[in-house]
């Protein structure tokens, strides 16, 4: 089976794989164009307002909502239908504005999910390249900072993604041994699925391990070092290792990155004149 029901199957059952354009180019088109419209209907209201101000007639027009209606229907002054266009096509550009930013404010879809989709479109015994002529553009390499993701596979730092890039040598080496979540009588082809939320609890454990790690080994050390300017120098690669997991690994606010940096000096500190203090009682 193939063509747009397997595709909207697959898609059904592993929502994370739902990717999409979002077409921003066209999209910044239309709103421009439209900003470009209401700017040329400003222009015309304020030649309109000006020529109102300038005839006895219509003048103070616009100081009263009764006396712009009255002249609007006695066709003495075009002030009132110009404000109710551009209401109208006002009203049409804030919606696309309002539109557009929520477009926007999806995020980009993984990348394991894009080159596996890309996949599964060209292979044989899946997609088949049944997409025809342009239809099959919104997966294409070209157009992959285009795409846009409405699975939200939930909050990740640089490590899970690091080790969720390790997906790929996990299914080459064990994976592959493993059933697979569909088979080929679903007519979707054999598929493993690997959730994202795996490798995040993955680097959570990581990250317990090397955050008890880390201090006690830089107690161990400082301690049987005996010169102090080996342990000042011991003790500022401690703190800029801890400072790039915290910015990089774990993507920790900077205050964070700050404030743990200096209590961990602290720390270091007081450990160190403890240990001075001890060396001179002995």
């Amino acid at each position: 089976m193939t063509g747009y029901r397997a595709f909207s199957d697959l898609l059904g059952r592993f929502p994370q794989l739902h990717c999409y354009r979002r077409f921003g180019s066209l999209s910044a088109k239309v709103l421009l164009y439209r900003q470009a419209e209401l700017s040329h209907l400003e222009a015309e209201l304020r030649v309109i307002v000006a020529e109102d101000e300038g005839d006895p007639t219509t003048c103070g027009c616009d100081r009263s909502w009764q006396k712009l209606n009255e002249f609007a229907a006695a066709g003495a002054s075009g002030q009132r239908d110009k404000v109710v266009e551009i209401d109208g096509k006002l009203r049409e550009y804030h919606d696309s504005l309002i539109r557009v930013a929520q477009v926007c404010g999806l995020g980009m879809p993984h990348s394991n999910s894009v080159v596996f989709l890309r996949k599964w479109l060209q292979s044989p015994e899946h997609g088949a390249e049944f997409l025809e002529s342009y239809e099959g553009d919104p997966w294409e390499p070209e157009c992959e900072r285009d795409l846009l993701a409405l699975y939200d596979e939930g909050p990740g730092d640089g490590l899970a993604r690091c080790l969720s890039k390790l997906g790929k040598f996990w299914h080459h080496v064990f994976g592959h041994r493993l059933k697979p979540e569909t088979d080929m009588e679903a007519g979707l082809g054999r598929v493993w699925e690997y959730r994202h939320r795996a490798f995040a609890r993955s680097g959570d454990a990581l990250c317990v391990f090397v955050s008890f790690m880390l201090p006690s080994m830089s107690t161990f050390v400082l301690f049987y070092v005996n010169d102090m300017v080996y342990r000042l120098g011991l003790m500022t690669c401690f703190l800029f290792v801890l400072a790039v997991l915290m910015m990089f690994a774990l993507e920790c606010r900077r205050v964070e990155v700050f404030a743990a940096t200096a209590t961990f000096a602290a720390v270091q500190v007081v450990f160190l004149q403890g240990v001075n203090m001890a060396g001179d009682g002995t």
